[in-house]
């Protein structure tokens, strides 16, 4: 998400002709939210003494499902150092999400109306729609696991009252929605670099940017086909069956576009 967020930050303004970011002060603290949460992420490998015994990785899976992050499974903190990292780097996506947008909405240069812009400026426009829509609910489930961790909470406490699958509910709302927020940006690379070296405009300028934005909203109804194991009713099954295929819809429509250019060849003069 860093990467998405630079190339936001760097190409958008120069795709609309402006000078800088609308917050030029904001983008400097999603960088460097960035760099600290990144950072300690890897300070729990090194383990200093007094503060997490001896380092180790974050050992409860990339999607953390509880009761696996629990302190009685997951000892020493390592787990707190993945929680807190994942916590500054989603401000640091937020923060910079919300600056991509506001420039693009706000400093376009005189002429460009939002159906004049680059479709790469679309499709980060877009993109981080998704980001500010998703990580709060990462945030949200990595708060309330901190609670359950070191202050008495009983979230996901099963035992206590708790619900696990409430983890799942939190983690896949965002992780459906993130493997769009990862995609779109190389489409938007492709947007642009295919017309370039083939020297053909872009087929079906509307139809890309409705077809991203429809892959956009169809991605955060679908979040409950990676829970496999939660005893899902048929009529839940047959909702996300129909959710995915427009979902695929929309996607294989954006691949069309991309695959199929104007015939027409431009006239370098």
């Amino acid at each position: 998400m860093p990467i998405i967020a630079g190339l936001g930050n760097y190409l958008v303004p120069l795709m609309i002709g402006t000078r800088d970011m609308a917050f030029p002060r904001l983008n400097a603290f999603g960088y460097w939210m960035f760099l600290f949460g990144g950072l300690l992420l890897y300070f729990s490998y090194l383990g200093a003494p007094g503060l997490s015994g001896s380092g180790s990785a974050p050992d409860v899976g990339w999607f953390a499902y509880a009761p696996l992050t629990g302190r009685a499974f997951s000892r020493g903190h390592s787990t707190d150092y993945w929680i807190l990292s994942l916590l500054l780097t989603s401000v640091g996506s937020t923060v910079s999400a919300i600056n991509v947008i506001v420039t693009a909405f706000t400093m376009r240069c005189r002429g460009m109306t939002l159906m004049r812009m680059p479709l790469f400026v679309w499709m980060m426009i877009v993109t981080n729609f998704m980001i500010i829509l998703a990580l709060p609910a990462l945030s949200a489930a990595q708060i309330m696991l901190l609670i359950d961790r070191y202050l008495g909470g009983h979230f996901f406490d099963t035992q206590s009252g708790g619900s696990a699958v409430l983890w799942q509910h939190f983690f896949w709302i965002f992780g459906h929605p993130e493997v769009y927020i990862l995609i779109i940006p190389a489409f938007a690379c492709l947007s642009e670099i295919i017309p370039v070296f083939s020297r053909k405009p872009i087929f079906g300028y509307p139809v890309m940017v409705g077809a991203t934005t429809m892959i956009a909203i169809i991605s955060f109804s679908v979040w409950a086909h990676h829970m496999f194991s939660v005893g899902m009713t048929s009529d839940g099954q047959h909702l996300l069956c129909h959710f995915d295929h427009a979902g695929l819809g929309a996607d294989g429509n954006q691949d069309f576009q991309l695959a199929r250019h104007d015939v027409r060849r431009q006239d370098p003069a």
